[in-house]
């Protein structure tokens, strides 16, 4: 479930997939469903890779308050 107050973050802060979706209260696969579908805004780390290695994506705070004032 969505959380029902906007998320508490620094609108210039760069966060972890895990620490978006925490921020906005749900699942890590429907978060994923979201970026897939283009619907949050995410940048990539140069020279950090995922375990796949895809480079690894950050949220900004503004982006995820954006998207959470969607929801």
């Amino acid at each position: 479930m969505v959380r029902a107050e906007e998320p508490q973050l620094a609108d210039t802060g760069k966060y972890s997939t895990k620490e978006a979706y925490e921020a906005l209260g749900v699942s890590r696969s429907a978060f994923a469903a979201y970026v897939a579908q283009g619907r949050i805004k995410y940048g990539e780390r140069r020279g950090q890779k995922d375990r796949m290695g895809r480079p690894r994506k950050f949220f900004t705070g503004r982006a995820i308050k954006m998207f959470w004032r969607t929801l």
